[in-house]
């Protein structure tokens, strides 16, 4: 067989197709690789895979709606893994090890965002770690202001400075009490003239305060491509107007707008080549080959997985793989790939 041959037989394998729970997750965990990580007990390694995708690691490790449970393909065999549990665990013991660098930048475009809620913090930290200038202006007076209430329980104060004490070493800077458009504080008008793009990240409410630089809906909204987060300035990018509530939905609205203004910013196509968050995957896993297992128990389910029961919960993954060839084939077996 020719060597072009055998190129097309290897583009038909499905091994290298993503499992089904990243691609549930709109900022794309890789759960299946942390997961690894957390049955040989490295809790560190787990912590750094979560931290290159999650930009608020101890805030949404505790409050994530973890979509990827939905889809993960174990609930078929006892019961979903509990992949947010495992995040929290592993977060909560190895935080102190992330580590990140920002890229450098000798002049730095500066961009300024309108509200440090979820959607605006990671657009901050995706621009930071690009070498921008970020500055973040807060209408309350503390960042993440909403989630206090929506998650009194789970998130404690010293998840969100945490988080924010990280997002202040990358250069962040965040200004409270400082409601853009109030009387006796800047007008959007200003912060667009003063920065090279401006991200508004103020949610669902109503933004008629901006009605004289933007272009708003019948309810107020900002009206933004729906692909790109582009305003009607073209200087202007919106995100975390969602219709239903969802912690890491507004973190992936957040990074999509801050890929726009980073584009934008290097004079580049904001539509060209962009990942279809739509996509899904065709990896086959025979699910029938694992007996159930039910999910394990939390001795203490208010302050969740300790070490010895995340690692217990994470042996339950089988992990998603297809490797029929392998199962078939003595040579490839053999290999073990």
């Amino acid at each position: 067989m020719d060597g072009q041959r055998v190129k097309q037989w290897e583009a038909r394998c499905i091994e290298e197709q993503p499992p089904a729970c990243l691609v549930a997750c709109p900022l794309r965990v890789d759960a299946r690789a942390m997961i690894e990580k957390i049955k040989a007990g490295d809790f560190a390694g787990t912590t750094a895979v979560y931290a290159r995708s999650v930009p608020l690691p101890a805030v949404l490790s505790r409050i994530c709606d973890h979509p990827c449970e939905s889809a993960c393909r174990r609930a078929e065999a006892g019961g979903a893994i509990r992949i947010a549990a495992l995040e929290r665990a592993s977060v909560g013991e190895a935080y102190a090890t992330i580590r990140r660098m920002a890229q450098p930048a000798r002049k730095p475009k500066r961009v300024a965002i309108v509200g440090a809620g979820i959607a605006g913090l990671t657009a901050a930290f995706d621009l930071a770690m690009k070498g921008r200038a970020v500055i973040v202006f807060e209408a309350e007076n503390r960042p993440l202001p909403r989630l206090a209430v929506r998650h009194p329980a789970d998130l404690p104060t010293s998840a969100v400075d945490a988080d924010i004490a990280a997002l202040a070493t990358l250069g962040v800077a965040i200004q409270c009490n400082t409601r853009i458009g109030a009387v006796g504080r800047p007008a959007l008008s200003s912060l667009i003239a003063d920065h090279d793009a401006v991200l508004v990240a103020t949610g669902a409410s109503p933004s008629w305060t901006f009605a004289a630089d933007l272009e708003l809906d019948a309810d107020g909204a900002m009206v933004v491509d729906p692909e790109t987060r582009l305003a009607s300035n073209p200087k202007v990018f919106g995100a975390g107007a969602r219709s239903a509530y969802s912690p890491i939905g507004s973190a992936a609205d957040g990074r999509r707008a801050a890929l726009s203004i980073d584009r934008f910013l290097q004079g580049a196509s904001l539509t060209a080549n962009r990942t279809d968050e739509s996509s899904g995957s065709c990896l086959y896993v025979n699910v029938a080959a694992h007996a159930p297992v039910p999910p394990a128990a939390a001795l203490d389910p208010e302050r969740g997985y300790a070490h010895d029961e995340a690692v217990a919960e994470a042996a339950r993954c089988f992990p998603c793989r297809c490797l029929e060839c392998v199962k078939a084939c003595e040579y490839l077996r053999h290999y073990g790939a």
